[in-house]
């Protein structure tokens, strides 16, 4: 997908998110399963986009038993799982953006971030000790943007 599509559907998918964690919810399953996709009515190429399934979300202000272990990912998808999600339990709006920045990646190399082939303990590791990729060809700004969405934070 070209860069310029998928800076379009980002915006509009961080407008939604920014929407959900405004009104005091994270998604918690942030994946491109959970996205909607519309065609325009007036004929644009560019389709809209909403954020769908709400079935795992959960109220910021919601206390987490946090138990360390990666067994803590039962409120998310593995492969869009944020290591902090992974290792503690933790969901705060900054897990979703985690998950939105692996989409993005699908969306420009049409691939999952991490090997979605590899067994569940080698992809646990993937996400817990890996360096996500950030994909060569794109602009200097998308690199910069896709950096600030994996901040890792164990104690965010």
């Amino acid at each position: 997908m070209p860069e310029s599509l998928v800076a379009c559907y980002s915006y509009m998918l961080l407008k939604g998110l920014y929407h959900v964690h405004y009104k005091g919810f994270v998604h918690c399953d942030m994946k491109p399963e959970n996205i909607l996709v519309f065609p325009t009515r007036n004929g644009s190429k560019i389709h809209n986009l909403k954020i769908a399934d709400f079935g795992l979300a959960k109220k910021i202000a919601e206390k987490e038993i946090l138990i360390p272990g990666p067994s803590n990912f039962n409120r998310c998808t593995l492969l869009y799982a944020s290591p902090e999600s992974v290792s503690w339990g933790i969901h705060k709006p900054a897990t979703d953006i985690w998950s939105l920045r692996c989409i993005i990646v699908e969306m420009i190399t049409g691939k999952p971030l991490w090997n979605s082939r590899t067994s569940t303990q080698n992809l646990i590791y993937q996400i817990l000790f890996g360096h996500p990729h950030i994909p060569e060809n794109i602009s200097v700004l998308a690199k910069y943007f896709l950096k600030l969405c994996f901040k890792k934070n164990e104690h965010e």
